[in-house]
């Protein structure tokens, strides 16, 4: 009993003696004691602050807003001409002698002007020529129905971006012939001589120059 005393009092080992701030030589973790260097607080992952991000001015908000409600409206037109082409075929309108009611012969009249009407005005704005309506007119609808999302003004544009000569400055003949008797080349001459092609451009781009 007494050995075993003795063996217990003397082999004890104090553990706190070989604990140091390294453990076994571990080095510290620079992980965790560095905050600082978390990846989600990195600014530059901040999609809020994107230099690169497209800004629409008013103009840019409005015009969007017009070609929409017009695409709408288009596209109403469009339902309530079939909803009245199906009920004219069910029989339930009061036909005429050729069959058709009254009132789809109306609507149809109605809708021709309208159709009319509005191609004149998007022609008006995209300074088409008073000759060349009914050509640009058709093939702005060719190409509204091979694509259904594009507006009448679009396809207008996109026929005279394609055939520029269909616009009223596209170099017309009576444009040239005003000149004469203006210039001072012209009253030189006698008015006898008429301008090239390339003097006819020329003096169009710059009206106010006397040749």
């Amino acid at each position: 009993m007494k050995y075993m005393n003795m063996k217990k009092r003397y082999w004890t080992m104090d553990l706190q003696i070989f604990a140091g701030d390294g453990g076994d030589g571990a080095e510290p973790n620079e992980e965790l004691d560095n905050p600082e260097d978390d990846p989600e607080d990195d600014p530059e992952d901040d999609p809020e602050d994107d230099p690169e991000e497209k800004k629409f001015t008013q103009h840019d908000v409005d015009e969007a807003i017009k070609k929409r409600l017009a695409r709408e409206r288009r596209k109403w037109n469009r339902e309530q001409q079939k909803k009245a082409a199906k009920k004219d075929t069910d029989g339930t309108g009061e036909a005429g002698k050729d069959g058709e009611s009254e009132d789809a012969k109306a609507r149809k009249e109605a809708e021709i002007k309208n159709s009319k009407l509005e191609v004149k005005v998007a022609c008006y704005e995209a300074d088409v020529s008073k000759n060349a309506v009914d050509d640009v007119a058709a093939l702005a609808h060719s190409y509204m129905e091979a694509d259904e999302d594009l507006d009448l003004e679009d396809a207008i544009e996109k026929v005279v971006k394609k055939y520029p000569h269909f616009k009223n400055h596209s170099g017309r003949s009576d444009d040239v012939d005003e000149t004469k008797g203006k210039s001072w080349g012209e009253r030189q001459r006698g008015g006898s001589k008429k301008l090239t092609g390339v003097e006819a451009a020329f003096l169009k781009k710059n009206p106010g120059l006397k040749y």
